[in-house]
């Protein structure tokens, strides 16, 4: 009997091709667009999921008495160790990191790169895969390091690279140091450990934090007046957020330098929903917009295939009349209607599969991300996939199906609906919901074109191609470092290109680091 259903579906199909391949084309429009929106929901609700005990890792977050006088991702550097030192009924493990870029050399190679420099728990801790190299012991020494396997791959052009060597020019002497590669971390998808907030890009080198020669002032770890170490730490099983309220507090009260007292609380940000929330939850306010868009692409797609149905439902009803007629029972009507919706639906999911993969690369340079291929779907995705279209396709089909078949068989022979059950009230209020939800979204379309815009089009007051940055690499803190970009801004000033220099400290996203910016003289 099931496969009878479908042999009818398919003629059905056939002795309708346009309205049917109306149906398909905006059912599988309809598919093709929540399916992209979809996969990239799914991909910023993973992010960090992948790390080990993610329910128990925390971000330790300042909150400033005074503005601007530290930013709320980073911290003391000391204060998440002392936690696990003084408490360690509470705490089980601890990972710090001063994120910074340098130009990073090997054998004639130089780049300029993210480097994290922190705790060597980096591994143990989030139980990130290590492609060479011991899991149990990844950084060999304090002169060792570990590179991601892109960086092997771009350095070495291939990913076994342990027991090389790459060079930085460290700022504590301002010479060159060695450091021998003792493991290389395998590709790690996007995450906030080994891609943070700061920069957004993944950290190609990792360097250890203790004696590794590389800071002014020595080790930042140990220091009470840095306050910008990102720190996180590893609660025990069973402790909450609010158990470290007051050991936070009373080493606070203990350990914080002067410049820093009555200015400082902290609390815990969980780890597992800090994409989420991170910049006042705007990743989530953007996944619920894109949530309503598919929401009102599928609603729309629904409707257009309902309203076709009505429209040649007066051919149907002489087919459902006769059927009754010869002994058919309502029940075989609602699964005949509902296998012609699943049918027209399955070939749209097939469609929108093609779909998606064509107009993947264009999503991916839109949202500036990356959306898994489908040879990368895993079981989950599929079976979401499937209940998706099984839905569509169930949803589409209920008017045919429940309404239709209702219909009297005087009524239906005659090819006349019941009046009584307002089919053309119904198809009223379906073209009024499409026509709204459609000059809704054009609407939107037109505010958000209207601020992108605005945004990238606005006069700022200068002329963006005749500003030049160049930024200091490494960093130099003390008054050497400072009198040497001085001497270097007042050479850009002789240049008869230049219309103006100046040096910034802060600039442009960047933090701690000095940059010279000019403006070139335009041409006459």
């Amino acid at each position: 009997m099931i496969r009878n259903y479908f042999i009818i579906a398919v003629r059905q199909f056939r002795k309708h091709l346009l309205f049917s391949g109306i149906q398909i084309l905006c059912l599988a429009t309809g598919l093709s667009f929540s399916l992209l929106i979809g996969v990239y929901i799914l991909k910023q609700q993973g992010v960090n999921k992948q790390i080990r005990n993610i329910d128990r890792q925390f971000l330790i977050k300042s909150i400033w008495k005074k503005q601007n006088m530290g930013i709320d991702i980073t911290t003391l550097g000391p204060l998440a160790k002392i936690l696990m030192e003084e408490y360690p009924g509470l705490v089980a493990n601890y990972y710090r990191f001063d994120p910074v870029a340098n130009i990073v050399s090997v054998n004639g190679k130089h780049f300029r790169e993210d480097i994290s420099i922190g705790d060597t728990s980096f591994i143990s801790m989030y139980g990130f895969p290590i492609l060479y190299g011991n899991p149990e012991k990844p950084f060999a020494n304090n002169q060792s390091a570990i590179i991601s396997e892109e960086f092997a791959l771009k350095y070495f052009g291939r990913t076994n690279a342990l027991g090389e060597r790459i060079s930085i020019q460290t700022p504590s002497d301002g010479a060159r140091h060695d450091y021998f590669i003792s493991a290389v971390l395998k590709k790690l998808p996007f995450n906030n450990i080994s891609s943070f907030a700061i920069s957004k890009t993944p950290y190609q080198v990792f360097l250890p934090m203790y004696n590794n020669k590389y800071f002014q002032g020595g080790d930042q770890g140990d220091n009470w007046a840095n306050i910008f170490m990102v720190s996180m730490i590893e609660l025990k099983p069973g402790v909450k957020p609010d158990d470290l309220d007051a050991p936070m507090a009373s080493i606070l009260k203990k350990y914080q330098p002067d410049f820093v007292r009555g200015n400082l609380r902290t609390e815990l940000e969980p780890l597992k929903d800090y994409q989420l929330n991170a910049n006042d939850r705007s990743v989530l306010k953007m996944i619920h917009s894109l949530e309503w868009i598919a929401s009102f692409i599928l609603l729309l797609a629904v409707i257009n295939y309902v309203n076709i149905h009505i429209g040649i439902s007066a051919g149907r009803l002489k087919e459902i009349g006769l059927r009754k007629v010869f002994g058919g029972a309502r029940t075989q009507l609602v699964f005949q209607f509902l296998a012609e919706s699943l049918v027209l639906t399955g070939i749209a999911f097939i469609i929108s599969l093609v779909a998606y993969e064509l107009l993947r690369p264009l999503f991916e340079q839109l949202l500036k991300t990356e959306l898994d291929s489908l040879s990368h779907f895993e079981l989950k995705e599929i079976g979401y996939l499937i209940l998706l279209t099984l839905g569509l396709g169930l949803t589409a089909g209920i008017y045919p199906a429940f309404f239709l078949s209702a219909n009297p068989i005087v009524e239906s022979v005659r090819g006349k609906t019941d009046s009584g059950r307002g089919a053309l009230t119904l198809r009223r209020v379906l073209l009024l919901v499409q026509f709204s939800l459609s000059a809704l979204v054009f609407i939107c379309a037109l505010v958000i074109s209207g601020q992108v815009k605005y945004i990238f089009h606005e006069n700022m007051g200068y002329q963006r191609d005749q500003v030049m940055i160049i930024s200091s690499i490494p960093r130099i803190w003390d008054s050497a470092g400072v009198e040497k970009m001085e001497r270097f801004k007042s050479e850009i000033d002789q240049i008869p290109g230049i219309s103006s220099a100046s040096l910034l400290r802060y600039s442009f996203g960047k933090r701690r680091q000095y940059q010279c910016i000019w403006r070139r003289r335009p041409a006459h």
